[in-house]
C-alpha cells in the first residue's frame, strides 16, 4: 500500500509538496526523503510530532529515542491505523520552524515506480538554516506566537546601580592559587 502526504509551511509562500511512500516505511524513511527533496543538510537535527488538525504538537519522534521511540522505529502504517493524520516536521529547532504534513489517503503502488517519491512540487522550499529569527506568525493559530510574550532585548537588571563589583576581587585567582594547583598535579 502507498500513503500520500501533502506538506506545506503554513505561511503564504506558495510552498507545497506531495509525497507517496510505502505504508510500511518508517518516519526515518520519510525524513530522508524530505531531506533529499528539499536539499537539506543531513547533519542537522529534525523531529516529527504527531498533531491534531489544528497543528497542536503531541508526541515527538526524533532521530534518537527521546522516550517515545526514534524515527526509525515508528512505522507510518501504525500511525495511520491509530488515527494520526497530521504530522509536524521540525527542521529548525533554533528558530522553531516546521513543515506541516497531512495524510491524503492511500493507493496501490504502480509497477516500475520507485518509492518514496515527490509527486507534486510547488514553490521554493524554506531555507533550512537562517541567521535571523522568524518574525512572521503561522497562518494557522499558534498559541506560542504572541508578540506580548517576546522578551525585550534590553535587560534592565544589568543597569541596576545597587549591584556592585567590589567583592569580585575576593573570588579572583592569584599566583599562589595557581602554584597550589600545579603542586597537586605532581602528587
Amino acid at each position: 500500500m502507498i500513503y500520500k502526504f501533502k506538506m506545506i509551511t503554513g505561511r503564504k509562500d506558495g510552498f507545497q509538496r506531495e509525497y507517496e511512500i510505502y505504508s510500511d516505511s518508517t518516519l526515518y524513511d520519510l525524513h530522508r526523503h524530505i531531506q533529499d527533496d528539499l536539499d537539506f543538510d543531513e547533519a542537522q537535527m529534525a523531529a516529527f510530532y504527531t498533531s491534531d488538525p489544528n497543528w497542536k504538537e503531541y508526541t515527538q519522534y526524533a532521530l534518537f529515542d527521546m522516550g517515545n521511540g526514534a524515527m526509525d522505529s515508528i512505522v507510518l502504517e501504525d500511525l495511520i491505523n491509530n488515527k494520526i493524520k497530521h504530522l509536524v516536521y521540525t527542521f529548525d529547532f533554533f528558530n522553531n520552524r516546521s513543515l506541516l504534513l497531512e495524510f491524503l489517503g492511500e493507493a496501490e503502488p504502480e509497477a516500475r515506480r520507485g518509492y518514496p517519491q515527490t509527486t507534486e512540487s510547488k514553490g521554493n522550499p524554506p531555507d533550512q538554516i537562517i541567521d535571523r529569527p522568524v518574525t512572521e506568525p503561522l497562518l494557522v493559530e499558534d498559541p506560542l506566537w504572541n508578540k506580548k510574550n517576546v522578551p525585550d532585548p534590553v535587560d534592565d537588571d544589568f543597569d541596576n546601580e545597587e549591584d556592585s563589583d567590589e567583592d569580585d576581587d575576593d573570588n579572583a585567582l592569584d599566583d599562589s592559587d595557581l602554584d597550589m594547583l600545579s603542586e597537586s598535579d605532581d602528587v
